[in-house]
Parts: structure tokens; C-alpha cells; sequence
């Protein structure tokens, strides 16, 4: 048996709301080197979402057979995040804030938050600046004071 002694007053319920369907700040958090179930390499982008604590995944996958349209996914990633074209130092990507267009999706019959794409930098000017989940204070379910 383990040498653990459970506190129950350091539990508090997670309360995950649903990302809204919109337009959104993200900011990288993980971007991890993967292959694909098809033995593709690629990118797997965890986004942290401004002023939410869920989080998005993203998978940059390069297809041989489709260059064109790798290229335009990779591009739409360095344009809205601000990360130099050409730059596969994802290290370099950790931090980085972009934004992207959320959709809803299904996932086992419950409603799952996914990225539809990226915005262009010239678009994320009418957003709000970033905002930590801790930022703000809840009324039920409900961001009550974000500084936005």
C-alpha cells in the first residue's frame, strides 16, 4: 500500500465548460514530434485557449503526397503565431501566442472543442488581449471578470 495520507478539503471539483465556437487567443503549450497512426510525421500542438481552462490539440502532419497543402497548413501556423517561416525548432514554438477559429465537433456522442484553423496576425487585432483562467473569477459557470 502507498505511504499517502488524503486530504479532502485540497479536492475541489473540475468544472470543464465547453470551449465556445468563435474566435480565440491560444498560446502554445506543448508541441511534441509524432508520427501518425499512418507512419506520417507531424506536430502535436497542445493550445491553452485564453481565459479557459481547457485545452485544444492540433496535429501538423506532413503529407508527401500532398506538399501544397502541408505547406499551407504549416504557413497559416508560422503566420498566426508569429513563428519564422521554416522554423522547425518547435522549441521555439513553446510560449507563442496565435489564434484560431474553434468549431464544435463530436467525439463518443458528447460535444468536443477542436480547431477549425488559424487566424492571420491582421485578424487577432479585434480580440482580447490574453487572459490566464486564473485571471478572472467565476459566477457559476461563467467568466464574471477577465481583465480583458
Amino acid at each position: 500500500m502507498i505511504n499517502y495520507d488524503y486530504d479532502a478539503t485540497q479536492y475541489k471539483e473540475n468544472n470543464y465548460q465547453l470551449i465556445p465556437a468563435g474566435d480565440h487567443r491560444v498560446r502554445v503549450e506543448e508541441a511534441e514530434e509524432q508520427l501518425s497512426k499512418s507512419g506520417l510525421e507531424m506536430v502535436k500542438l497542445t493550445l491553452k485557449v485564453s481565459g479557459y481552462s481547457g485545452r485544444l490539440f492540433y496535429y501538423l502532419v506532413v503529407h508527401p503526397s500532398y506538399m501544397q497543402w502541408t505547406h499551407q497548413k504549416f504557413g497559416e501556423f508560422f503566420e498566426s503565431f508569429g513563428v519564422r517561416p521554416g522554423d522547425m525548432n518547435i522549441l521555439n514554438w513553446k510560449g507563442k501566442v496565435g489564434a484560431a477559429r474553434v468549431k464544435h465537433g463530436s467525439y463518443e456522442g458528447e460535444p468536443k472543442a477542436e480547431v477549425a484553423y488559424f487566424l492571420p496576425r491582421k485578424k487577432q487585432d479585434s480580440l482580447a488581449p490574453w487572459c490566464e483562467p486564473g485571471d478572472y473569477a467565476r459566477a457559476g459557470d461563467e467568466l464574471s471578470s477577465c481583465p480583458f
